[in-house]
């Protein structure tokens, strides 16, 4: 009985293995570009939320 399920399962990987692999290849395709975006706009956000607190801290000594 394991002997059989072992072998259904196995047919199963042996399938699925091409669109799994499309699965990841697009997932990079579509993650990447969004990752690059947020890289890029998260250090502006960074830079910006610096100079506020900068700003809200010196105001005091000017």
């Amino acid at each position: 009985m394991t002997h059989r399920f072992n072998t259904r399962r196995h047919k199963h990987n042996k399938n699925r293995r091409g669109m799994m692999s499309v699965e990841v290849v697009t997932s990079i395709a579509v993650m990447l570009p969004i990752c690059g975006f947020l890289f890029f706009t998260g250090i502006k956000i960074w830079a910006a939320l610096f100079q506020t607190i900068d700003t809200l801290v010196s105001w005091p000594f000017l």
